[in-house]
């Protein structure tokens, strides 16, 4: 969510998602960085000042910087013992040298940065491209935040080199006003380690964004966040000139969050970046808080420090795709499977595999676990085993520190209460 750029004509209709916040915009009133937000830290990934860097790009015209619509992203950042710091050049060979998670958030070509109106004009010339694709591929981070129109359109040649493309247009839920929250009981918050952070208290049971665009990945993109299926994308011919003759595109089932294992890198793409903000918008007594500070975000801070502690090198939140492990592990409880119809009794002694994500502790021990299922149906001998939407695993006390792995398992349907592989 964007507001304040002198070229743009809001209210041409009411019924946008955040009426209030255009309302502000129409008045011509700046968003701006809170100036009471504090962050607050319980558990710091690293001591202050000893993390790893964060680089926050400055060199490309870009909405949000360390020093000002950014400064809680930053200071939030800081809190958690990263070093951030913003870049201000051209990216070139080299320039990356000891910046371990590249954040670039609405980047404008110079075009765009005085007139948000099409043609949208890339923000990074080719070589630029190729400099930041091959620093991923060398083991970096990248976090690309792209907001509505024009930002897609200045972003999509560096997203597209990862495999993403964005819709140039403000992600709507038709008749939705006020923040869009995504939930994972109703699908629209991913299971991830991400999500699932590497202690009790770090789970993320919401995230709330503010408008926004919407993008779609490669099938090997792990989903993050995952916008309803009446979403629209509002194509608009300059930045928020919204007609009833306004073009839309369906987007329903695309992602405005989502990450990526690039070579030894990493890639954490957004398609929102007041989600990352704590901000305020005036319109003479009316105020409009949101980010952080929003009602509707409780967990948006700490869903922040989860994505950097995955970008991070040596991160304790590991992808889902990781190297299996071979050992045991007993768990707490588990409901049996479901067998196709005419199953016979020796297909239904038959084990069931199915794949866990382990949460292991530094001193070796099982932690926090996520059931995934069979990846597809699993046949065992002429039975085909439904895939295992059924089974539950619980975890029992605070993880502490350690790394997420992968493992498959395998029960039988006679086991009671609690079983091994």
């Amino acid at each position: 969510m964007i507001a304040g750029h002198k070229s743009l004509k809001y209210m041409k209709i009411i019924t946008l998602v955040l009426p209030l916040v255009l309302s502000v915009q129409a008045a011509g009133q700046e968003q701006e960085a809170a100036g009471d937000f504090t962050p607050r830290v319980e558990h710091p990934a690293f001591k202050p000042g000893t993390g790893p860097e964060i680089w926050i790009d400055e060199a490309h015209h870009n909405f949000h910087t360390r020093g000002g619509r950014y400064r809680a992203f930053g200071d939030l950042l800081e809190a958690d013992g990263f070093q951030v710091a913003a870049s201000v050049q051209p990216f070139t060979s080299g320039s990356l040298d000891g910046c371990d998670i590249l954040v670039i958030s609405n980047a404008l070509s110079e075009q765009d940065g005085e007139d948000w109106a099409l043609p949208s004009a890339s923000a990074f010339t080719p070589e630029e491209i190729a400099v930041v694709r091959d620093w991923v591929d060398q083991g970096g981070g990248l976090w690309l935040i792209v907001d509505h129109m024009p930002m897609p359109g200045c972003n999509n040649e560096l997203a597209a080199a990862f495999g993403v493309s964005f819709s140039n247009g403000y992600a709507m839920v038709p008749g939705h006003q006020g923040a869009l929250v995504f939930r994972r009981e109703d699908g629209g918050l991913a299971d991830h380690p991400i999500t699932w952070g590497a202690r009790a208290d770090e789970k993320i049971g919401t995230v709330a964004s503010f408008t926004g665009s919407a993008f779609r990945a490669d099938p090997s993109f792990e989903p993050l966040m995952i916008l309803p299926p009446d979403t629209e994308s509002w194509l608009t011919a300059s930045a928020g000139d919204f007609t009833d003759d306004t073009p839309r595109e369906d987007v329903g089932g695309w992602l405005q969050g989502g990450v990526q294992e690039v070579g030894r890198g990493r890639i954490a793409v957004f398609g929102e970046a007041a989600m990352f903000t704590a901000q305020v918008a005036r319109d003479g007594d009316a105020e409009v808080r949101f980010g952080f500070i929003a009602p509707a975000a409780p967990d948006n801070q700490q869903f922040l420090l989860n994505v950097a502690r995955w970008l991070a090198p040596g991160s304790t939140l590991d992808s889902f795709s990781s190297v299996p492990v071979n050992r045991d592990w007993t768990f707490s409880r588990f409901t049996r499977p479901r067998y196709p119809a005419g199953a016979s009794a020796a297909d239904r002694s038959r084990p069931v595999r199915v794949r866990v994500a382990v949460f292991v502790k530094s001193d070796g021990t099982a932690g926090q676990t996520i059931l995934l299922g069979n990846s597809g149906a699993a046949a065992f001998g002429e039975a085909v085993l439904e895939a295992a939407a059924d089974w539950t695993v619980e975890w029992q006390g605070d993880p502490g520190e350690g790394r997420w792995i992968m493992t498959d398992h395998v029960f039988r349907d006679d086991e009671e209460g609690g079983g091994e592989r």
